[in-house]
Order: structure tokens, then sequence, then C-alpha cells
């Protein structure tokens, strides 16, 4: 009897302990421009977005900023213009903990971002890294 309890605890507490390792169970996140709008503004966050125009692509632009903490988000209709606005992301913005961009994703298409790591937090993208 002794052993079931036992088994019982080393279960429970596995589960909490790898449970933490995907935060809220959706694993890698980046929310769309909507909700990350709603989460940095309950943050105290002044929000702008922006549609850029390019071709045939529209770019959407969300800009965060909070004191000394910001973030720059990019979703891309297509790949065609990820890896100029990454350089333009590093040109412009010195201060940054993140940036990082993905390209063709089935789940989150064409995107491209960079900020402090509290903006990146609190605008809800949540990244799994899997060693």
């Amino acid at each position: 009897m002794k052993n079931i309890y036992v088994m019982i605890a080393v279960a429970v507490i596995s589960s909490l302990m790898f449970g933490g390792c995907y935060m809220d169970g959706r694993g890698t996140y980046y929310p769309d421009v909507t909700e990350m709008t709603k989460n940095l503004e309950k943050k105290g966050y002044d929000v702008s977005t922006d549609e850029i125009k390019k071709d045939d692509d529209t770019i959407t632009v969300l800009n965060g900023k909070k004191d000394d903490e910001y973030i720059e988000f990019f979703w891309f209709d297509t790949e065609k213009y990820v890896d100029e606005y990454v350089e333009e992301m590093k040109k412009d913005n010195s201060e940054y903990d993140t940036i990082s961009w993905i390209t063709n994703d089935k789940k989150f298409g064409n995107i491209a971002y960079c900020g402090t790591e509290k903006a990146i937090d609190c605008s809800g993208v949540q990244v799994v890294e899997v060693k």
C-alpha cells in the first residue's frame, strides 16, 4: 500500500515538472495582432499597429512600448520581405534581447519580431525550445 502512495506522488510531481515546460499547454505560440494588442495594452503598453502594402503583399506591423521595454512584430503575407525587415530591425534596434523570424510555417506563416524579454512575454509570445 505504501508503494502505491509513493508511485502516485512521483507521478503527480513528474506531471507538474514536465507540464511547466510547456507553459500553458499550447507550446510555441504567436498571438495574432488583435490578441497581442489586447495583451500589451492590459499591461500598460502604448501600442500602435499599421499595414504596409508592398506590391501585392500586406505587412502588418505592431509596435508596443512601455518605458524601456518594447516589441516590434511583423506578420507577412509571403516570405518575400522577411529578410529585408529582419535586417532593418537589426540596424534600427540595438537594445533588443530577442530577434527572431520564421518563414512558411504551417501554423504561423511568416513573422519577424524583436524586443525586450519583458515586452515579448507581455505580448503573449511563447516559444518552447526543445533541447
